[in-house]
């Protein structure tokens, strides 16, 4: 898959499965780089959620994708990138009501990698809907339950 076809598809998998109130306040909104970025000599980082002054941002790496799964077929690409996009709104909307659940689970991981024990990695499988739920009650518990 070429970098062309890769920002088609991120960008149709966010137009047509991710419910709006998911990218609320991303305003930098959801990017794609080409290149490869890594987490120590074995770990490629697939995506990246970031907050700075400008503001909230995700970017796709789209170097590191092609670096794991060039021999594979598109499906298995379009897995990955609707699965990577779920993985860093997660990131989002926890960040939105101050909840670093899923970064404390990534801290974990990296300290078992440094270990040398093994990981525990395991594909988002949040559906959409069930993290518009979520962030629904993250809004109200912080009060502002606009959607």
């Amino acid at each position: 898959m070429d970098i062309e076809r890769f920002t088609e598809c991120a960008n149709r998998i966010v137009d047509e499965e991710v419910p709006e109130p998911l990218l609320r306040d991303l305003n930098l909104g959801i990017v794609v780089a080409d290149e490869v970025k890594r987490e120590g000599a074995n770990t490629y980082v697939l995506g990246q959620y970031s907050v700075s002054r400008m503001g909230r941002s995700v970017v796709l790496f789209y170097g590191s994708f092609r670096a794991l799964y060039a021999d594979k077929p598109e499906t298995s690409w379009e897995l990955r990138i609707r699965n990577t996009i779920k993985h860093e709104l997660r990131h989002h909307v926890e960040s939105l009501a101050g909840d670093e659940q899923l970064a404390r689970e990534e801290r974990r991981e990296r300290s078992r990698r440094a270990q040398g024990r093994p990981a525990k990695n395991r594909p988002e499988t949040t559906p959409f809907s069930s993290m518009l739920r979520r962030i629904r009650r993250w809004l109200l518990r912080i009060g502002n339950p606009r959607e």
